[in-house]
Formats: C-alpha cells, structure tokens, sequence
C-alpha cells in the first residue's frame, strides 16, 4: 500500500514522470516482499521491468522473458567479501550432501524428516548443533561437501545458492517455478542440479552418478576468474 500511494503522489506530482504509465521504470528488490509490493498497482505489476531475487514464475508478476532474476547473497565480512573464496579438491571432500538451517517453509522439514541421521555422506540437520560446529563450522561443512542442498524457503529464492558457488559446492537447488539467477548467460545444468520436491527421497540417486564440470568459468557473482573442476562420481 505503501509503494502504491508513494507511485501514485509522484505520478500527481510529476506528470511527465508517469508518462509511460511505468513501461520505462526499473524496480529492484531482493527482499521476499519485493514482488507483493506490486499487488495493489496494477499497472507498476503489468509494466515496470523488475529485477528480483524472488523470481517465481507461478504467480504471474515475474515474466522471464523481459525481467531479470537477481541472485540473493549474504556478505557475512563486507570489508573483504571475498575472504575464504573457494574450497577444498574433490579428493578432499568426504560428504556427499549437505544442509544445516533453519526450518523455515514446507521443504526443509521433509528434508530433515527423511535424511536425517539415515545416511552418513549425507548430512542434514536443522540449526547446526554446537557439539558439530565445534569439530567442523558451517562454511568447513560447505567446502567439504560435494553437494550443497539449497531447498527453498516460503519462497523460491535462496542464498545458499551463492554461498554453494562461494565455497565450490555444487548447488542442489530444490524449488519449483525458480527463474534461476542471469540464467539468459548461465548455464546452470553445467555447474547445479535442479530437483524438484518430488524427490527429495531420490536425493543420493540423483546426486550420485552426477557428473557437473565448470571450467575456467568467469564468476558473474565475484567478479573473478575461477578454475573449478568437481567430478562427482568419485
């Protein structure tokens, strides 16, 4: 409501400002409201270009085909964000699968419900419990795992997703309807795994014969060059 009539004052106050009714405006947003702030102006939903964290193309606000999917990331150390960038070789990373969070959404409790203490290379937890974390932290978890499950939330974007390509883990993105990140210049089949939901079940089946090679591949979200080789099936 607030953006609604913040859109409107400007379009009394500035006619000029509005002349295109919006089809020459950007909105950007990152946050998972980004795209309900729309709900109540119709026309800023039908004609601004958005960029969005929470691209779902289900709900009819975010169109694939003119707007652009942002990638969400947390920046734990905003004077040297690129602080322990990278991870350990293949050889060096025992755990097949990993995920340590919050049970946020209707995905993530089925994840822990079903993978849970049942198979050790593939580690699953709720907030990561201190008697873990004192052996090995988070991001260790993360840089020695082949795979990092980025099961959605409430909505469809993730930042685990970033941290996974941070720490050179593929990225097991579970969602459905997600317009993935600068996907008009990734290819995401070449360094991700996209599940769906269904099967969660199939996780080690699916991630387990999977070979995913991203060579020499310019980081759009770092800025740098990085040669990153992960041969799965080893």
């Amino acid at each position: 409501m607030f953006l609604r009539n913040y859109v409107n004052m400007l379009a009394a106050k500035y006619p000029f400002w509005n002349c295109t009714r919006g089809s020459d405006h950007f909105l950007v947003a990152c946050h998972d409201w980004g795209p309900y702030t729309l709900k109540d102006h119709e026309e800023l939903s039908r004609n601004t270009i958005k960029a969005l964290c929470n691209a779902d193309i289900s709900e009819g606000i975010f169109v694939s085909v003119k707007e652009v999917s942002l990638p969400e990331t947390t920046i734990s150390n905003p004077r040297r964000p690129l602080r322990n960038l990278g991870g350990k070789r293949v050889s060096q990373r025992p755990i097949l699968a990993f995920f340590a969070g919050n049970m946020h959404g209707p995905v993530r409790p089925k994840l822990l419900k079903y993978w849970r203490n049942k198979d050790e290379s593939i580690r699953i937890y709720g907030p990561l419990p201190h008697r873990v974390s004192r052996v090995m932290s988070y991001p260790e978890h993360m840089k020695s795992s082949k795979y990092c499950l980025c099961p959605i939330v409430y909505e469809v974007n993730s930042p685990r997703i970033v941290e996974a390509i941070y720490y050179e883990c593929v990225p097991v993105i579970i969602a459905e309807n997600f317009a993935l990140p600068f996907s008009e210049v990734l290819n995401w089949s070449a360094f991700s795994v996209v599940v769906s939901e269904k099967d969660i079940t199939r996780l080690k089946d699916i991630t387990r014969p999977c070979k995913v090679t991203l060579r020499w591949c310019r980081s759009i979200f770092f800025g740098t060059q990085h040669r990153l080789d992960m041969i799965c099936s080893i």
